[in-house]
């Protein structure tokens, strides 16, 4: 993969703003071509956006709206995941031109019933996107997926609100499915919680499980609440990719395959925030861009 330099990467916008309305500075570098797609797909031909530019993380994204923040000719705008950082109380920038998504991250958004089952119907045609509605029942098994994991995530986010640096210790889903289920073992996650309880040093095993069923609290008692939390990389699209497979009986499709196909189909609903706020800044910058 082509590599840039700071000053490359610094570059590339002058060079292509004659073409832009807008450039979208994200976290990922490698993953400019899929949030290319689900940004022409919300805005739908509103404006242009000639270019994403991925700069290496959020840290990376955040320094360079500070550095760059009403220096630049062009129009710039900063996008990065949601993380924890609401829940952890962490700030962001304040301002039209950079947007906190509201989830986890990008692909948490992914996972809409109808664009999940044309996928069904494209992989297996033998039954209709209508027919795999009923029969993969997405919304119920989002509903399983949250309430299964919910513990886990929460754990995740108590250790960094501790600080407390503990191998194995993630939102990676894959080592608490067994076979090819479509949802996380629940008793394997407990069992794992309970490791890493006893393997931190930060608070007392009692204080441990207070403060992780203050945590739960703080996530929210509905499941529209404690979604927000789930990673749509780490858990939502690996569980969805075995749910696909366990309808249409083909291939297991790849997490980026699945991504880039579902960035195409989805309405992003969930997004409609961030698509004004991309309108409002560039209105701001250049008033003559059609709204």
């Amino acid at each position: 993969m082509l590599q840039y330099s700071a000053e490359g990467l610094s570059a590339r916008p002058a060079f292509y703003a004659p073409y832009n309305d807008v450039t979208i500075i994200v976290e990922d570098q490698e993953d400019e071509n899929f949030y290319t797609r689900v940004l022409s797909r919300l805005l739908q031909g509103q404006f242009r956006i000639g270019q994403v530019l991925g700069v290496g993380g959020k840290r990376q994204v955040i320094q360079r709206f500070h550095d760059r923040g009403g220096k630049s000719s062009w129009q710039e705008f900063y996008l990065v995941d949601g993380d924890f950082d609401e829940l952890l109380g962490r700030e962001c920038p304040d301002s039209v031109y950079f947007y906190r998504l509201r989830r986890y991250d990008i692909e948490s958004y992914l996972p809409e019933e109808a664009a999940i089952c044309a996928i069904a119907e494209e992989e297996s045609p033998r039954s209709t996107a209508a027919e795999y509605q009923t029969l993969m029942r997405v919304d119920h098994w989002m509903t399983e997926v949250v309430d299964a994991s919910i513990r886990l995530v929460a754990c995740v986010a108590l250790f960094q609100e501790l600080d407390e640096q503990q191998a194995g210790i993630s939102q990676t889903i894959e080592r608490y499915v067994a076979g090819d289920a479509a949802l996380p073992d629940k008793p394997t996650i407990e069992d794992h919680i309970g490791r890493f309880k006893a393997g931190q040093s930060m608070v007392e095993p009692q204080d441990f499980d207070r403060r992780l069923e203050q945590m739960l609290s703080r996530m929210g008692t509905s499941e529209f609440d404690r979604r927000r939390w789930i990673s749509g990389k780490d858990i939502l699209l690996p569980l969805l990719i075995r749910l696909l497979h366990q309808h249409t009986k083909g291939r297991r499709i790849s997490k980026d395959s699945l991504s880039f196909r579902l960035a195409g189909k989805c309405v992003f609903t969930g997004l409609d925030e961030l698509r004004d706020r991309i309108s409002a800044a560039v209105q701001t910058s250049n008033p003559s861009v059609a709204s």
